[in-house]
Parts: structure tokens; sequence; C-alpha cells
């Protein structure tokens, strides 16, 4: 099924209980939104995956293997444990520069 066949869809159903037209393209334009972030989130993911592979191989080694079929969840842990960091300041420290 094509996109386009999707947002069609999507604003017959929404259009048939009733929604004003505005609330329809709202909700179609974060439809959307959430489509093309969730896209780029899982190209980023695997094009990290692929970098660590080629310099792996470049280095003549394997590179990330530990977790998942050949290492691709290792980039999914990284992001997690990337948000997961705790944020800290040190006291009496200048914030606007740190």
């Amino acid at each position: 099924m094509e996109i386009t066949g999707i947002f069609k869809y999507l604003y017959e159903l929404l259009a048939g209980i009733g929604l004003p037209q505005v609330w329809v393209d709202i909700i179609a334009y974060i439809f959307a939104a959430v489509v093309v972030f969730g896209f780029l989130c899982v190209v980023a993911l695997f094009l990290v995956w692929l970098e660590r592979k080629a310099s792996a191989h470049f280095q003549q080694r394997l590179g990330p293997m530990r977790t998942g079929w050949h290492g691709w969840r290792q980039t999914v842990h990284d992001a997690i444990k990337l948000m997961r960091k705790e944020d800290i300041t040190p006291y009496a420290v200048d914030r606007k520069v740190f």
C-alpha cells in the first residue's frame, strides 16, 4: 500500500467520525511527522551500525558482536544508555558557560 493510500484512508476515517476538516488536517500532519521521525530514527540506527561494521572491517576486526545478530542491538543499547545518563552540574560553577 502506498503512503498516499494510507493518508487517504486516514482522512476518510477521521472525516467519517465527524471531525472538522481543521482537526483532520492537524491529525494527519502529526501522523505524517511521526512516520517521518520514526523512519529517520530507524535509518540513523542502521547507519550507525553500518559505520561500526565498516570501520571494524577496515581495522581487520569484527566490531560489535555481543548483542543481537551481528551486533545490531548495540546501537539501541547505546541510545538507551545515553538517554539514562545523569546530567551533573558541579556546585559553584558558572551555569551559562557550563
